[in-house]
C-alpha cells in the first residue's frame, strides 16, 4: 500500500489540504498551479471575428467552470481522513438514505482516491465513520444492487460502481445540496 502524505499548499488566498500517496503528490500540485493559473487568466471577450476558434475557447472555459463546480461540489460532500477514508460529511435523506449514503462512498472512493474497487471492510468503516449504522454492505446497497458491481466473497469482497451508478450516484450528490 502506497505511503500516505499530508499535502497542504497555500498560494495567496488559495489553499489545499489532502491527504494522499505519495507518489501522487507532484500530480496534485501540478493541478493546484493549474487551476491558480486559469483563475488569474482574464475571462474571455467575445471577438468580432467569432468562429470556431472563439466557440472553442467558450466551450473549454464552460467545461473548466462546470470542474470547478464538481470539484467544490466534492469538497463540500465528502472528506478524505489522514487514514486514508472517505467519509460522508452530509447523509443523504430519503427512503433509500443508507443505500444512497454506500453509492456515494463508492463515488466518493472512485473521485478522490482514483479506487474503482472497494473492499467491503474499507467500504463498512467509512460508512461507521459517516454515522451510518450498517453491518454487511450488501444488505445496504441491495436497494441499489443494479448499480453496484459486487466481487470476492466475505471479508475479501469488493465493490464498485458501473456506469449506471456513477450517474445514479452524481444525481444524489447533486440533490444533498439543493
Amino acid at each position: 500500500m502506497a505511503e500516505i502524505r499530508r499535502v497542504k499548499i497555500k498560494h495567496g488566498d488559495s489553499e489545499f489540504e489532502a491527504d494522499v500517496p505519495a507518489d501522487k503528490v507532484q500530480s496534485i500540485y501540478d493541478q493546484f498551479l493549474a487551476t491558480l493559473e486559469k483563475r488569474t487568466q482574464a475571462p474571455l471577450q467575445p471577438s468580432n471575428a467569432g468562429g470556431k476558434d472563439h466557440d472553442a475557447k467558450l466551450k473549454s472555459s464552460a467545461a473548466s467552470i462546470e470542474g470547478q463546480a464538481d470539484q467544490q461540489l466534492l469538497t463540500r460532500l465528502f472528506e478524505t481522513r489522514a487514514d486514508g477514508m472517505v467519509t460522508l460529511r452530509v447523509l443523504p435523506k430519503g427512503d433509500t438514505k443508507e443505500a444512497d449514503a454506500f453509492l456515494l462512498l463508492l463515488y466518493g472512493f472512485r473521485r478522490l482516491k482514483e479506487e474503482e474497487d472497494v473492499l467491503a471492510t474499507h467500504l463498512l468503516r467509512a460508512a461507521e465513520l459517516s454515522g451510518l449504522v450498517a453491518y454487511r454492505p450488501a444488505h445496504a446497497l441491495a436497494p441499489h444492487e443494479s448499480l453496484v458491481i459486487r466481487g470476492g466473497q466475505k471479508k475479501g469482497s469488493t465493490y464498485s460502481l458501473n456506469n449506471q451508478g456513477v450517474i445514479k450516484a452524481q444525481e444524489i450528490a447533486a440533490r444533498i445540496f439543493e
